[in-house]
């Protein structure tokens, strides 16, 4: 197949995806919330909705017209070892191995099969060439490189197993928010989409928000408030009230509006349910501390007012481009040099 295949191939999924009152895709999402409970329908139609807004001719040449893809001459079998925290957090991987002229040999996460496979189905649909570009396996064999995408903890593992392979092995990651105290509600409302949305378990979502000094917390509990139907996931209220209980056994302080908690506290990554809150004096003192942050740890920086490098706006954390990779490593290249 060549590139522009590929390109028709992805823009008609983009348009099958979101035919929600089709009665297989309605039962695809129901069962990837009985195996899923995360994965609830007004998160899973998003996902769905933000990929059928990505996959359109004009985003796939914008993406593709950065590479040379005619250097690519040798196909190579691409183990992916695929995350299951967000719905479909996999997808980009194994477009990207298509789209560079590589086969994907694909190991599902047990969190999200039905859908990564309904996916997959569909390609095989639009064209029977992909039954012999997408392989679905469960142990990987015969690879020749390797995208793993994991926790801190299985990324030991990964690189023990795979290490001899070239390979992208994935960690843990969150994303920040920088404040000023000049935003609108319409801006910190924007702000809860980055923190809410996927119930806060992407390496996209806003973990911290770094605040002036003097910052009052009541202007982002006002803007969430719209957010409050989040506590009808029992799995999301069952992880706050959890956390919540042991921030009160070990009397830590804490603010909270009954399903989110703002904790002042340095570390980057917060548990569910938790935004953890940091103040800085001046623009200066805000610099010092990002520049102490170990990077390999932020995959997003948001702000509207502080000007900070590659930094974007609030509420747009979970509405990345094609051309934005996760750890901020170009998958793309790295396919295209196998």
């Amino acid at each position: 197949m060549n590139l522009d295949q590929h390109i028709q191939s992805f823009i008609k999924l983009g348009q099958q995806i979101v035919q929600f009152d089709d009665s297989d895709l309605s039962n695809i999402i129901h069962q990837a919330y009985v195996q899923n409970n995360w994965f609830d329908q007004d998160e899973m139609k998003h996902c769905l909705n933000s990929w059928s807004n990505q996959l359109t001719e004009a985003n796939l040449i914008e993406w593709t017209s950065r590479y040379n893809f005619s250097k690519k001459t040798d196909p190579k079998n691409v183990g992916l070892i695929l995350a299951g925290n967000i719905p479909l957090v996999g997808l980009h991987d194994i477009i990207c191995v298509l789209l560079s002229g590589n086969r994907a040999l694909v190991k599902l996460s047990a969190k999200d099969t039905f859908m990564m496979k309904y996916i997959i189905f569909s390609l095989y649909q639009i064209d029977e060439a992909y039954k012999e570009r997408i392989e679905i396996v469960e142990r990987l064999t015969d690879h020749d490189a390797i995208i793993a995408t994991g926790s801190n903890n299985s990324s030991r593992y990964f690189e023990h197993y795979f290490g001899n392979y070239p390979n992208i092995i994935r960690k843990n990651r969150t994303s920040i928010a920088l404040l000023d105290g000049k935003e609108s509600k319409a801006q910190l409302e924007a702000l809860g989409n980055d923190i809410f949305r996927y119930f806060g378990l992407g390496c996209r979502n806003i973990s911290k928000i770094y605040v002036p000094q003097d910052y009052k917390l009541d202007p982002i509990f006002e803007a969430v408030a719209s957010f409050e139907p989040i506590m009808h996931n029992n799995k999301y209220k069952n992880n706050y009230d959890y956390n919540c209980t042991l921030l009160l056994m070990n009397q830590v302080k804490f603010l909270s509006n009954d399903f989110l908690m703002l904790k002042e506290d340095t570390s980057l990554h917060a548990p569910t349910g938790t935004v953890h809150i940091e103040r800085y004096e001046d623009q200066a003192d805000l610099k010092a501390k990002i520049d102490t942050i170990d990077q390999e740890t932020i995959q997003c920086i948001s702000s509207d007012h502080i000007n900070v490098p590659n930094h974007i706006q609030l509420g747009q954390c979970q509405h990345p481009q094609l051309w934005d990779y996760a750890d901020n490593i170009d998958t793309m290249e790295f396919l295209l040099g196998l």
